[in-house]
């Protein structure tokens, strides 16, 4: 089994092209729930047994 991303919405579009041009298994926050509590979006991440790509907001 290869890489699973899971990419939240903080995280830029290009870097959800860029995992998709490169055959990458990732899905998007984004194309989801674009509002989802970040609680939420951890619990997807260990359902999914992805890895959790953020960019934290400051």
């Amino acid at each position: 089994m290869g890489l699973r991303f899971l990419v939240d919405v903080g995280v830029g579009k290009k870097v959800e092209d860029w995992l998709t041009l490169h055959d990458y298994d990732a899905l998007s926050v984004r194309e989801i729930d674009p509002k989802m509590d970040d609680k939420d979006i951890l619990k997807l991440a260990v359902s999914e047994s992805g890895t959790l790509r953020i960019r934290a907001k400051e």
